[in-house]
């Protein structure tokens, strides 16, 4: 059983560092913090729902631009999967950094973090964000001393990747806990 573990992990891990080219994305432009509201004090809401998103200003390019230059290793902790991921590199940090739209997060009251991603330079830590994904918000939320301070919506390219991480990791976990 833990070699049929070990071999999965080691499958997916590739996956992880290879699957996306590793060209830096485009530094987005700065925006400021917009209230969860239509502008006229009206919560943002859904349809037939009264749900207040929470909303941060999007990560600014002085801090991206940062994290292209420096950023050699990743970690990304997973709240609810037996895994954790570490590449390291710059190439494998650029890719990371394509999983970010140029756009602040709406993120939904009822959504948790999946995962808490550490991104470090040398041993330090330049940044932490928690990553959200699930069915009502796929985000990072930048922390500036240990409180929510930025985000970003997670692009289609990040979309495509965790989804296909976490179906792996499901349809994995669910064939070891299977009955032999």
């Amino acid at each position: 059983m833990k070699n049929s573990t070990a071999s999965y992990l080691l499958l997916i891990f590739p996956l992880f560092i290879f699957g996306c080219q590793p060209s830096p994305p485009t530094p987005n432009q700065e925006m400021q913090k917009q209230p969860a509201s239509d502008g006229q004090g009206v919560p943002v809401s859904e349809e037939n729902a009264d749900v207040a998103y929470v909303k941060y200003p999007m990560l600014p390019d002085s801090i991206l631009r940062k994290m292209l230059e420096e950023c050699d290793n990743l970690e990304v902790i997973f709240n609810d999967l037996p895994i954790s991921m570490n590449p390291r590199g710059q190439a494998a940090c650029h890719t990371h950094l394509e999983h970010l739209a140029g756009l602040p997060a709406s993120l939904h009251p009822k959504s948790a973090p999946a995962a808490r991603i550490f991104y470090q330079s040398r041993g330090n830590e330049l940044l932490q964000a928690d990553m959200y994904y699930d069915d009502q918000t796929t985000a990072f939320v930048f922390l500036k001393d240990n409180q929510p301070k930025w985000s970003n919506e997670m692009s289609e390219k990040g979309q495509s990747f965790y989804k296909n991480l976490v179906g792996m990791m499901k349809q994995a976990k669910d064939q070891l806990n299977a009955p032999q």
